[in-house]
């Protein structure tokens, strides 16, 4: 039979009175005041601030654009006289002085819309140019990019991201340089109804 030592007998004891006592009212208030803090004494605001911080990396890396207005251009056909447009919506530093240039579209008996698109550096300095053009917003929805790298929407799902790819139209060094214009990459629509259809189109630069 062992026997305990008077010295931890007496830390036992002392023990057994903090975990029966009440807790004290200035404990209780420090709970209430911080009520998500841990052991580790880590606060639950820091995944908060964790979240703004990551909203603001992804704000930086977006794939139409630096954070703040994005680079949005409207499309238009119009089936009657097979006109294909490509305008400025909105036009940010980055996009500035790049506009996309349309040929005239020709629909097949398949009512595929088919247009050549090419983009142009109207700056005076060489731009490195956009991976691609991603589409979407399309009234009506039955037309859809064919060869976008997309497939129809599931209907409850996310949309799919559908770019036209631009990047190798460039050259081998992938940058425009003033007042060159690329060489024109096709885009095609199925359009059923050959049916007048607008849409919105940005330009793609991936993380960054």
């Amino acid at each position: 039979m062992i026997l305990e030592s008077a010295p931890s007998a007496r830390r036992t004891a002392s023990l057994h009175r903090v975990l029966s006592r009440p807790a004290e009212a200035p404990y209780i208030q420090t709970m209430i005041r911080h009520p998500g803090r841990t052991r580790s004494g880590i606060d639950s605001r820091r995944p908060a601030v964790v979240a703004l911080l990551c909203a603001a990396l992804a704000g930086c890396s977006s794939s139409s654009g630096p954070s703040g207005e994005t680079d949005r251009y409207r499309g238009a056909y119009e089936p009657r006289t097979h006109h294909f447009e490509l305008t400025h919506a909105t036009t940010p530093v980055r996009s500035a002085g790049l506009d996309l240039l349309p040929g005239d579209a020709r629909a097949d008996s398949a009512g595929h819309v088919h247009v050549q698109v090419a983009i142009r550096n109207s700056g005076t300095a060489p731009r490195f140019g956009p991976r691609g053009v991603q589409v979407d917003a399309f009234a009506p929805a039955s037309v859809w990019p064919l060869n976008a790298g997309c497939r129809h929407p599931i209907p409850g799902d996310l949309l799919p991201q559908c770019v036209f790819w631009h990047f190798d139209s460039y050259g081998p060094d992938h940058t425009l340089g003033a007042g060159r214009t690329s060489v024109p990459v096709e885009w095609i629509f199925d359009d059923p109804g050959d049916l007048p259809f607008e849409f919105t189109a940005w330009l793609w630069w991936p993380h960054g």
